[in-house]
């Protein structure tokens, strides 16, 4: 059973990021971080979206998820990955490598009492007893959405930990845009962090975190330029002190405390 659940997974969603990345090579996103970010987005969309028709028409069936994989097989079928492209392609090799064995780790029943709580709503919607408007907190549950296509087609919910990595992914994505923004050029920039977090290890054999993190980063030409009232510190490396005014130019403005900036 699991081996065909898995072969109906990687059919589907090997369908929905082809379609993903013809739409997002048709929206201009051609290369980089930020291809890939369009396209993560636009394959969580699309698989909310049809979930959500579907779901709101009392419409959810093995059968009609099936017809839209085939019209996404169609639309990307020419699309390639090009994950040749990748710089440094045997380090991310090495990488994945790695994150294999805890990809493994993750396959095991839902444990959170929050996603416990939303999958009876994915049940009633599955079974069209109930719509989306039906849902916890009477939010709009795009994203739990998501899941839904994949529950239906295997009839299994093992795969959730790995549609969960779509969302670090497309924050990674971003996170790596927002760097090269402000000018980042893979060497640490920009760093806040509270000392009133290390206080809990002070007891630690080889003394104060706080003192160790301090001489650390004064040693390897950090520079302390302020704290806000919470006692958050606020560091900056010499070679990149105007990354500060780009962030400030990239945000508008907006008011952020220092731990909410942090680049690493």
């Amino acid at each position: 059973m699991v081996f065909f659940a898995t072969l109906k997974f990687l059919f589907w969603e090997a369908a929905v990021l082809l379609a993903a990345m013809r739409l997002a090579r048709a929206a201009g996103f051609r290369d980089g971080a930020g291809k890939w970010l369009g396209v993560l987005a636009i394959d969580v969309t699309v698989e909310s979206s049809i979930a959500g028709l579907l779901s709101f028409a009392g419409w959810n069936s093995p059968i009609l998820y099936w017809s839209f994989m085939a019209g996404l097989f169609l639309l990307g079928f020419r699309e390639r990955p090009r994950l040749s492209a990748l710089p440094h392609p045997r380090a991310w090799a090495f990488i994945a490598a790695l994150t294999a064995p805890l990809l493994v780790l993750a396959f095991r029943p839902v444990e959170e009492i929050d996603s416990i709580n939303y999958l009876h709503y994915l049940l009633d919607w599955m079974a069209n007893r109930a719509t989306p408007y039906t849902f916890a907190t009477n939010y709009v549950a795009f994203w739990e959405l998501s899941f839904l296509p994949v529950w239906i087609v295997t009839g299994v919910d093992l795969f959730f930990p790995l549609l969960a990595l779509k969302a670090i992914a497309m924050m990674g994505a971003a996170l790596w845009l927002v760097g090269r923004e402000i000018g980042w050029d893979g060497q640490p920039c920009l760093l806040a962090y509270d000392p009133a977090r290390f206080k809990v290890l002070e007891r630690h054999p080889t003394g104060s975190v706080e003192d160790a993190l301090t001489g650390l980063l004064e040693t390897h030409g950090w520079r302390r330029v302020g704290a806000d009232s919470r006692g958050c510190e606020l560091w900056i490396f010499d070679r990149h002190q105007d990354g500060m005014a780009r962030l400030d130019r990239l945000c508008h403005g907006a008011a952020a405390g220092p731990d909410e900036l942090f680049v690493a």
